[in-house]
């Protein structure tokens, strides 16, 4: 794992301030996160079960997603010892993602996406130092989840590879 510079711990109460806010509503805030991804990238929605659910933002499915997510969000600001807890966490959850054809830029796309909802939903509440906590959070968990994503993709290439070799072989037969 390359360098983790971890939050200091004015902006980890930054993040936890604002974080009892938006926990208030995660519902919201996720919804308008996952929407404003989409927008963000059109072709991202594809990698979603709800994609074709019309009208999107009043999917039951999108925002159970959205829950979802914002629970695992929950998870890592109410854990940010990052190195003893969360690091492995974030590790099994970027595997699975590879499984799901998720790709590095959509880490960046989530992190801009979440940081408009929480300016969206904060208000007066969002400012610089808390974009910047937050900005900072979100790179420590791209940068402990793509280098595992990377991994995990070749993995589950090299297995389909694999699995595409034994059926041409069986074909041969």
């Amino acid at each position: 794992l390359k360098a983790i510079e971890y939050l200091a711990t004015p902006q980890q109460k930054l993040v936890l301030s604002s974080w009892k806010i938006i926990a208030r509503d995660t519902r919201s805030y996720g919804v308008r996160l996952f929407l404003k991804m989409f927008q963000l990238s059109p072709t991202s929605l594809k990698l979603f079960s709800f994609a074709n659910d019309t009208p999107l933002e009043e999917s039951p499915r999108l925002a159970s997603h959205a829950e979802l997510f914002m629970g695992k969000l929950g998870f890592i600001v109410s854990h940010l010892d990052i190195e003893r807890t969360t690091i492995p966490y974030l590790q099994s959850s970027s595997a699975l993602h590879a499984e799901l054809q998720v790709e590095p830029q959509h880490f960046v796309l989530m992190g801009k996406a979440m940081l408009w909802s929480w300016q969206q939903g904060l208000g007066d509440a969002w400012t610089l130092e808390v974009q910047h906590a937050w900005e900072k959070l979100w790179v420590t968990v791209e940068t402990i989840m793509k280098p595992v994503l990377k991994q995990a993709r070749e993995s589950v290439s090299r297995k389909k590879m694999r699995e595409l070799e034994v059926m041409f072989s069986k074909k041969r037969d």
